[in-house]
């Protein structure tokens, strides 16, 4: 039996290689998937850091009652243009980022330390103007602290007791550390490569051969069904192990290159023992994956019907990854197949301790509901049923 299961896998293995499109296009997505998710994260990086650091453009009502607050907003990148009158439509013609409107008894008011007025207009669709009013909100905080502090010195005060504490916010995150965006990004793409590189072949090796009424004549040889089962789900297994360590392979490589480094604006970085244990720990999910996508080649009936539950599978996949921050507070979490294994990972990254005994008892739970998949495979294969396309 050994023997005829290992014939099968050559077989599957072969028929995959054959189909150059199908190759193409795990090659397309598997690869590509860790550039578009280290792109998207550069992309997004850059515009926050570029709307931060960037002058901005303020148009200000009154400017020639407060000079020393424009002089004070031009020393910290604010380019000021004085109006004569408040005019919101310049905003929705993006002709300033924000306007800021001072009161005309604005130096009267605060002669008679009255607190004058300001009204800060912007944009709220636009997300530079959003920003924008955010940056000149925290400069007037500071102008205001400023002009407090003035005047406590008048009247003999300490300006300290208008801010008795300092707060100096400090990381504890190393330099060389992870980033929990690269992560996070490492964790969608293993899970992604777990459900993606089981999809197409285990959908073909059932499903598909069953359209193309060549599953039957298969089953007439004098070669056991489980012997079947097992080879082709060994070969699904197989193809989803070398997706996966392929895709981890590419991230790692791809986010220690220099020009994406600079194009991230962070040490983004992954050690080689994260990513070996990452790939370790992944394995339940492979063989859970592989199953599941199985189950799904046999059930349907036929390849479109197939592709189209194995799809929707494949995105559920990413939810573990996607709300395990959220997730982590829960204390059962740890404990549960597929999500345990997603939190571990997580606290790897953090460089955090992990619950290896939750991480064993989720991988236990992630190989049971395996078997439990292969149970309905291996039933579905002892049918005759399986064999009618279309029913």
């Amino acid at each position: 039996m050994f023997r005829d299961i290992l014939v099968i896998i050559r077989k599957e293995l072969v028929d995959l290689s054959r189909d150059r499109r199908t190759l193409r296009s795990m090659a397309g997505i598997l690869l590509g998937m860790p550039l578009f998710y280290v792109l998207l994260i550069g992309v997004l990086l850059s515009q926050v850091t570029e709307n931060m650091e960037r002058t901005l453009q303020a148009g200000v009502v009154g400017c020639s009652r407060a000079e020393g607050l424009c002089d004070f907003l031009r020393e910290n990148r604010v380019n000021i243009t004085a109006l004569e009158q408040l005019d919101t439509q310049l905003l929705a013609n993006r002709k300033f980022d924000v306007i800021l409107n001072l009161p005309e008894d604005y130096e009267e008011a605060l002669t008679n330390f009255r607190q004058p007025k300001l009204g800060l207009w912007y944009d709220e669709v636009e997300e530079k103007s959003s920003i924008a009013a955010k940056r000149l909100g925290l400069l007037l905080e500071g102008w205001q602290t400023t002009l407090g502090y003035r005047r406590a010195i008048l009247r003999g005060v300490d300006p300290t007791t208008l801010k008795p504490l300092l707060v100096e916010a400090k990381s504890i995150k190393p330099e060389k550390g992870f980033g929990m965006s690269t992560v996070q990004l490492f964790l969608s793409t293993i899970l992604m490569a777990c459900f993606l590189g089981t999809y197409h072949l285990a959908v073909d090796s059932v499903a598909g051969e069953r359209e193309r009424h060549t599953l039957e004549s298969l089953m007439q040889t004098a070669t056991p069904r489980t012997a079947f089962l097992l080879g082709k789900w060994l070969a699904v297994a197989l193809v989803g192990m070398i997706s996966m360590m392929a895709s981890a392979l590419f991230f790692k490589l791809l986010i220690q290159a220099a020009p994406l480094q600079n194009f991230l604006g962070m040490g983004a970085d992954l050690s080689w023992a994260f990513v070996v244990k990452s790939l370790v720990i992944s394995v339940p999910l492979v063989l859970m994956a592989t199953s599941l996508q199985m189950m799904i080649g046999t059930l349907s009936r036929s390849v479109k019907e197939a592709q189209t539950y194995a799809t929707i599978m494949s995105l559920l996949g990413l939810l573990p990854a996607t709300f395990a921050s959220a997730l982590e507070k829960m204390p059962q979490a740890p404990w549960l197949p597929s999500l345990g294994q997603t939190l571990a990972l997580l606290r790897l990254g953090k460089e955090q301790p992990v619950n290896w005994l939750a991480c064993l008892v989720a991988s236990g739970g992630t190989v049971a509901l395996c078997l439990l998949f292969m149970l309905v495979v291996y039933r579905a294969f002892h049918n005759e049923k399986l064999f009618r396309s279309g029913t």
